[in-house]
C-alpha cells in the first residue's frame, strides 16, 4: 500500500475549527465541508440530528488540493539532508505546524499551517532551483536512511525526475496557497 502525501488550501478561520473540533477532521479531509459543519433539514433541526451526507466526496475546488505521490520523503531529505529531522522551514513536510488531534487520518494525524506559516515556507522554497536539489541528490544515503520509496542505483535518474517534478508542482501549489491568503493542511494517507 502506498503513503500518499496530500496538501489542501484552507482558510485560518476553518484550520482553528478543525484544531478545536478535530473530530471533524476525517469529514472534513473526506468532503470538502467547512469543519463543524453538516447539511441539516428542517426535521433534522428539529430533532436536533444532522442529515445524513451521500458517501460520495465533494470536490468544492481541484486546485485547492494538491499530492505529492510518494515523492515527499526524497523530498524532505533534499530540503533538510535528513530522514525525519529538520528546522523550521525546510523540515515542514514532516515538521511543523499545528498537528489536529489525535486523529488518525491514514498514517497519523494531519497537521495544518497557518496562512502566515505558509508564506515562511513559500520563502524558503521561491529560490530553490533544480541545480541545487540535484546537488543535494545522494541516493546512496537515501537508502541508508531508508528514505521512502527505496530508491535503488539503478533507477535513481527516474526518481530524481519524479522528485524535480514533484518539487515544481509543491512549489506552484504554495505560492497559490499564498497569493489566496490560504493556510494548509498536510496528511498522508
Amino acid at each position: 500500500m502506498s503513503m500518499i502525501y496530500y496538501l489542501r488550501m484552507a482558510d485560518d478561520r476553518e484550520i482553528e475549527r478543525l484544531v478545536r473540533l478535530p473530530h471533524t477532521i476525517r469529514g472534513y479531509l473526506n468532503y470538502g465541508a467547512p469543519a463543524g459543519s453538516q447539511a441539516r433539514g428542517w426535521v433534522a433541526k428539529l430533532l436536533g440530528k444532522p442529515t445524513p451526507r451521500s458517501a460520495e466526496p465533494i470536490v468544492q475546488n481541484l486546485d485547492a488540493e494538491s499530492t505529492l505521490g510518494k515523492a515527499w520523503h526524497g523530498l524532505h531529505f533534499l530540503f533538510t539532508g535528513s530522514a525525519w529531522e529538520g528546522e523550521w522551514p525546510q523540515g515542514f513536510l514532516l515538521n511543523g505546524g499545528r498537528t489536529i488531534g489525535n486523529i488518525d487520518v491514514g498514517y497519523g494525524p494531519a497537521r495544518a499551517f497557518l496562512s502566515t506559516e505558509v508564506t515562511e515556507v513559500d520563502r524558503y522554497l521561491h529560490p530553490i532551483n533544480h541545480a541545487a536539489l540535484i546537488s543535494r541528490f545522494d541516493v546512496v544515503r537515501m537508502k541508508q536512511l531508508e528514505i521512502y520509496p527505496i530508491v535503488h542505483v539503478d533507477d535513481a535518474e527516474d526518481e530524481l525526475d519524479d522528485l524535480l517534478l514533484h518539487f515544481d508542482k509543491l512549489r506552484g501549489f504554495v505560492g497559490r496557497a499564498v497569493q489566496a491568503s490560504k493556510g494548509l493542511i498536510a496528511y498522508v494517507a
